[in-house]
């Protein structure tokens, strides 16, 4: 929980995991950056993935009435923007993970089990669409996992179903389970995870999904890359799969110190001088550079929590 007229957010970066805090809105770039991210999103969502059949996973909102369509009950509360929306149960496993309210399922074949359309009649009136639209799985934060986080996708491999050679069929749903981060970039930055050129993804993006699979109970990532700047879909996507099981126990300890960073800030008053070896040559000195997680916040407001690494 943040005070109200807080605006906290924490943000995984190509070096440490950084901690601002906003009080005035986005500006219009901002705004139009996010913006694109959003629509590209939606579009591989609700359309491109659809194509893999049943292998994307997630919860699925009806289009008509608003029901969302869920797996079985979990052990996490329920997220924020389900209250006063019809939650229908399309299966009832309950997930693995304790940070999840429900589990992952794919889209519904008949139709809503709220409002009763079908997926043939609203097909049939609204020129082939889907009667759902995809809804993000959000996991929700504890002490052992002190972050929280929408979830781009799931991939579901072992749903692949191929009417060619069978063997490309039996060799896909060997990948198993993916959690999918779809990551929108420009043409500058697209040059940098071209796989053929560079076998890792960002180094802040891998740090950034460390949470997103220990929430999920997945060991490993996709990484969709898109590239804004493409003309064309044929140069727009780059790929990278990965899996690091020790990276989380890695950023758990500076990822701790953010969040009681975030308390003092915001329960506890004020925050300490900043220590001398930070001052020393500014934002440039080794400490805030490398091993500091929260050099925004000293930097400009002038306070430190001493965070002794």
């Amino acid at each position: 929980m943040v005070p109200p007229g807080v605006d906290v957010y924490v943000e995984g970066s190509d070096q440490s995991a950084q901690v601002e805090f906003r009080e005035e809105p986005f500006d219009v770039e901002q705004a139009w950056t996010l913006a694109q991210g959003t629509a590209y999103h939606e579009a591989f969502q609700d359309e491109l993935l659809r194509s893999l059949g049943r292998v994307l996973q997630g919860w699925w909102k009806c289009r008509v009435c608003g029901a969302i369509h869920v797996g079985g009950k979990g052990q996490a509360p329920l997220p924020a923007n389900f209250f006063g929306v019809p939650v229908i149960q399309v299966d009832e496993e309950p997930p693995e993970s304790e940070h999840l309210a429900y589990g992952w399922v794919s889209e519904p074949e008949d139709g809503c089990g709220a409002c009763s359309v079908t997926q043939e009649r609203y097909a049939r009136v609204n020129s082939g669409r889907s009667l759902f639209s995809y809804f993000e799985v959000s996991f929700k934060s504890s002490e052992e996992l002190p972050t929280s986080g929408h979830v781009d996708g799931i991939l579901e491999w072992g749903e692949y179903v191929y009417d060619g050679d069978p063997e490309i069929q039996a060799e896909v749903r060997e990948m198993g389970v993916e959690h999918l981060e779809i990551k929108t970039i420009n043409e500058r930055g697209f040059r940098f995870v071209d796989p053929e050129q560079y076998k890792e993804p960002k180094e802040g993006h891998i740090v950034q999904a460390c949470p997103y699979r220990e929430a999920l109970g997945i060991e490993r990532t996709r990484f969709l890359y898109l590239n804004k700047g493409a003309k064309k879909f044929a140069g727009m996507t780059a790929e990278h799969r990965h899996e690091w099981a020790d990276l989380w126990e890695q950023i758990l300890v500076p990822l701790r110190i953010v969040f009681d960073t975030l308390r003092m800030k915001c329960w506890e008053g004020p925050l300490p001088p900043m220590i001398p070896e930070c001052c020393k040559k500014g934002r440039t000195s080794f400490r805030p550079k490398y091993l500091c997680v929260t050099p925004d916040l000293c930097f400009d407001e002038g306070d430190c929590v001493k965070c002794s690494i």
